[in-house]
C-alpha cells in the first residue's frame, strides 16, 4: 500500500506551468494563464518532474532555446505543449544555439504543438530538435508530435568539428553506458 501511496504523491504533486511571451513574467508562479512566466530560461531553470506540464501560448514567439530538465515517468510523462488558439507557439534560436529545442538525458516527455526554427547568418553547427542519449542507457517514451520545424540552416564540420544538422536529430553516444531510443 505505501507503494502505492508514493506513486499517487508523486503523480498528485505534478504542476502546469503556463508561459506567455508577452504578458507573463518570470517571478510569477506560473501555475495559471494570468501569472504566467515569460521566458525559455525560466523553463530551462525548472526541473520539472513526473507528470509536469508545460504550456506556451499560441502566437507566443520566443527567441532563445527549450532544454527542458527531468524526466517523467510511465504514466506520467513530461508534457510541453501549447494553450489558447491561433497559431503554434514559436521557438526561434536565431541560429544562436545549436539547437533549438533539446532534450537531452531525458525519457517520458512528450513535446507537442511548437513551431521551431533556427536559422543563422553565419555556417555554424544547427538543430530543430534534438534529442540525444548520451551513456544514458534506454530512453523511452520520447514523443515529438505536431511540431512544424523550418528554416534550420546547419552545415556540416570537418572531421572532428562534424556533427548532424537539421530539422529533427535523434542521436545516441554510449561508448561507457550503451544507449539506444525504445
Amino acid at each position: 500500500a505505501s507503494i502505492l501511496f508514493c506513486i499517487s504523491a508523486s503523480v498528485a504533486a505534478a504542476g502546469t506551468f503556463y508561459v506567455d511571451s508577452v504578458s507573463g513574467n518570470d517571478l510569477h508562479a506560473g501555475s495559471a494563464p494570468a501569472s504566467a512566466w515569460k521566458t525559455l530560461a525560466k523553463v530551462n531553470a525548472t526541473i520539472l518532474k513526473p507528470g509536469d506540464r508545460v504550456l506556451l501560448k499560441s502566437g507566443g514567439r520566443w527567441t532563445g532555446h527549450l532544454v527542458p530538465r527531468g524526466s517523467g515517468a510511465a504514466g506520467a510523462p513530461v508534457i510541453i505543449d501549447r494553450y489558447g488558439k491561433g497559431p503554434l507557439p514559436r521557438i526561434d534560436a536565431e541560429g544562436s544555439f545549436e539547437d533549438a529545442v533539446r532534450l537531452y538525458n531525458v525519457q517520458f516527455i512528450e513535446v507537442r504543438n511548437l513551431e521551431v526554427t533556427n536559422r543563422g547568418e553565419r555556417p555554424a553547427n544547427r538543430r530543430g530538435v534534438h534529442i540525444f542519449l548520451d551513456n544514458f542507457g534506454t530512453g523511452k517514451h520520447i514523443v515529438v508530435s505536431g511540431l512544424y520545424v523550418h528554416d534550420v540552416n546547419g552545415s556540416n564540420g570537418d572531421g572532428d568539428n562534424a556533427k548532424d544538422n537539421g530539422g529533427i536529430i535523434f542521436r545516441t553516444n554510449g561508448d561507457k553506458t550503451p544507449s539506444r531510443f525504445d
